[in-house]
């Protein structure tokens, strides 16, 4: 008769009696149950094993942990797991397990990675504590490495000579680093000892190989047609998604009234709705790039709703809802999962890249959605969620302006980076399908297309997938039951698993004469603003710039070192050119380079710069709104530098108006130029300890400069430009 052996539910549900119970696991192992006199509902997993092996060898006891699911705690599969693996090194190097443990927890605190003469293979895959890594070697010495990538989190493969992440074509060596990026893939070295590797247990941690799912992940999903209360999408434009559900609607990221980047972006197709057409009871934004976070829409679909959005650490999108009226917001900390109503929660999850992008579950009833957005994928964050029935994701390159705005980049070389970065895009579809168990897939966030006419020839020249390239990368794959290949315009029923609209004709609306057509016809018909944040002419000077970048984009960086000069050139009716050396995450004003260190250039408007600098805007807009031509002479890409100007951190007890919404019009006026205008201004300054009448730096400088060559506090700075402005008014 066969053996039934304990399950887990039996072990969490047994009770400690007067006497001590062994509960048999299977292989040698039991679950200890404590007496009451002893430890009341105590649960130990001991593994029983005769060491030495053979008749001379004594029947010895191993414990493995207590029961449970907290730190350093097993559930049964864990402790099954963990006993095999003692059990298997305790084999191979005829070892008391007790001794490998203790030098694994004590002593040397490593654990046993494989036996050495097993690496037959440059690169080979393995898996540790449930995550996917590489072990590598390279002459005598291995390597780990984590096949996550550490840009947008894809599946870094392995290419024979080296390995990839296809996403973006980043290249890694044997030991971890990129050859084509200073940003390089999480690894340690492994050391050797009686020919078998080990990992230090504290480097393994950078790994993420210390975290241990919680004890709410979710592991089983309901099947989705069990579901009652699915929602009917709504795709309006762009990554604009609606959930409307019997009881609820949940809209994300609306972009709906005018363009986004600085003016450069449209939603291609257009939006057939205004936000003035939306009520939705919860708004959410994932991030605050203008695609996602628009001011124009979000005002026009009403100040009262509640939005909510990821904590940032920045205060940026707090600060631009604050100055625009916006009162019923909720900013969230990431991980954190929030209750919003009866069984509705709502968890951010931040990427490990280098951008402020958020990936967001939204779990309504038993209904579980993933918003990646254009985060990127993370094997991590797919651990931490469980499996979801819906993902959506972007499924296009374009929206970063290379390889087009980078001159050093020949043509030949932007076609071939452009058609591969699409098959990459594509190949992430697939791959978010697996890596989140999700039952479909709304590709979405890439219905974009570049409309004014300084960037026609970015336009014509772009390789991007449209949704046709998707429907036909899923059919080759097999997968087209699980694509829900929706556009702007369209509602799709996941109750009924069909169409309930669709708007637009797709049999020409890809095509170069259609999409020429319409995006000219759009352009000659629009009346409305091109920028949708806050903004104002601000004069720009070389000490604005550069104070610009050496106090407001400079921070401490320690996770990636680099050391080169950027040379901004700026043109316009302001003409400069600047040279720092930017050195792990600061910027210092020099007047000469190094022609050892990689150097970058940038090509700017003056005009672009004075909106990022006078709106404390994240230079994104610009660099991806084809603002910026950019030249290299250096094949890496250097990511400490895109992190530091990705958007200066606003301080706390500021708003982003700081800059000039207390001080519209005397910004561009020196001192003895408004005391002449007005004399009563004068009285005002002294007011606030400014005495410039007759000083000689007043025909030079601005109140600005004054008010901090004294020494003034914000708080005095914002009552002085409050008290200017009712005057002038």
């Amino acid at each position: 008769m066969k053996r039934k052996f304990v399950t887990d539910l039996q072990i969490k549900e047994a009770k400690a009696t007067d006497k001590r119970r062994r509960l048999a696991c299977g292989r040698s192992l039991y679950v200890m149950i404590e007496p009451i006199s002893k430890a009341l509902n105590s649960k130990s997993f001991i593994g029983n094993i005769r060491f030495p092996s053979g008749r001379k060898g004594k029947q010895i006891e191993v414990r493995i942990g207590t029961y449970g699911k907290g730190i350093n705690q097993y559930t049964l599969k864990q402790a099954r797991d963990e006993w095999d693996r003692l059990r298997k090194i305790s084999k191979e190097r005829n070892e008391d397990p007790r001794t490998i443990q203790k030098e694994e927890k004590t002593g040397n605190n490593y654990t046993t990675i494989a036996k050495k003469d097993l690496i037959s293979e440059k690169y080979q895959e393995f898996e540790l504590n449930s995550k996917k890594l590489f072990l590598s070697k390279h002459k005598e010495k291995y390597y780990l490495i984590s096949r996550t990538c550490p840009h947008q989190g894809g599946l870094i493969i392995n290419q024979g000579e080296r390995l990839i992440c296809p996403l973006h074509n980043w290249y890694f060596s044997s030991s971890g680093k990129c050859l084509n990026s200073s940003q390089n893939a999480f690894s340690i070295e492994l050391k050797i000892k009686n020919d078998y590797l080990l990992a230090n247990n504290q480097k393994l941690k950078e790994l993420g190989l210390e975290e241990v799912p919680g004890e709410n992940v979710i592991r089983n999903k309901v099947d989705i047609k069990k579901i009652n209360n699915l929602p009917l999408l709504k795709l309006h434009s762009h990554a604009t998604l609606e959930l409307d559900f019997k009881d609820l609607n949940i809209l994300f990221d609306p972009w709906l009234d005018g363009p986004a980047m600085l003016g450069s972006w449209r939603q291609y197709p257009k939006p057939i709705i205004s936000g003035k057409d939306l009520e939705p009871d919860i708004i959410i934004i994932t991030h605050e790039h203008s695609d996602h976070f628009h001011l124009p829409t979000l005002k026009a679909i009403g100040k009262d709703r509640l939005i909510i959005f990821p904590n940032f650490n920045n205060n940026r999108i707090k600060s631009f809802l604050d100055s625009n009226g916006f009162i019923n917001y909720n900013c969230i900390d990431f991980n954190k999962k929030i209750t919003l109503g009866p069984q509705l929660h709502v968890t951010f999850f931040r990427p490990k890249h280098i951008f402020n992008d958020s990936i967001v579950l939204l779990e309504k009833n038993l209904f579980r959605f993933l918003n990646l957005n254009d985060a990127g994928l993370n094997p991590e964050i797919a651990n931490k969620v469980g499996p979801v029935h819906l993902i959506s994701c972007i499924f296009s390159t374009g929206a970063s302006g290379y390889p087009l705005t980078w001159t050093h980049v020949n043509h030949i070389e932007k076609k071939e980076i452009m058609r591969s970065a699409c098959l990459g895009r594509l190949q992430m579809l697939e791959q978010a399908l697996s890596t989140y168990e999700s039952d479909y897939i709304l590709p979405f966030a890439s219905h974009i297309k570049l409309w004014l006419e300084e960037h026609d020839n970015y336009r014509k020249n772009l390789i991007s997938n449209s949704i046709n390239e998707v429907i036909k990368y899923f059919r080759e794959k097999g997968k087209l039951n699980q694509l829900i290949d929706m556009i702007p315009g369209d509602e799709y029923s996941l109750n009924k698993s069909n169409f309930t609209r669709k708007y637009y004709n797709r049999k020409y609306l890809y095509e170069s004469k259609e999409i020429e057509s319409l995006i000219i016809k759009d352009r000659n018909s629009y009346k409305g603003d091109l920028i949708s944040w806050d903004s104002c002419n601000i004069l720009i000077n070389r000490k604005l710039i550069v104070d610009h970048f050496t106090k407001e984009l400079s921070s401490e960086d320690d996770d990636i070192k680099e050391d080169l000069y950027l040379i901004c050139k700026v043109h316009g009716g302001f003409s400069e050119t600047f040279i720092f050396r930017f050195t792990n995450g600061k910027f210092v004003d020099v007047s000469s380079i190094n022609e050892e260190l990689p150097i970058i250039k940038m090509k700017i408007k003056d005009k672009i710069i004075m909106n990022i600098i006078s709106g404390y805007l994240s230079w994104d807009e610009a660099k991806v709104g084809y603002w910026i031509e950019w030249w290299r002479n250096t094949d890496k890409v250097h990511n400490a530098l895109t992190r530091a100007m990705q958007s200066p951190i606003l301080p706390l007890d500021r708003s982003h108006l700081w800059r000039f919404k207390d001080r519209k019009t005397i910004i561009n006026l020196s001192i003895s130029e408004l005391i002449r205008k007005n004399k009563k201004i004068d009285s005002v300054l002294k007011t606030h300890g400014l005495f410039c009448t007759g000083c000689a730096l007043s025909p030079w400088e601005t109140i600005e400069d004054a008010a901090e060559a004294h020494g003034l506090s914000q708080i005095t700075k914002k009552q002085l430009f409050k008290d200017l402005n009712k005057l002038i008014k």
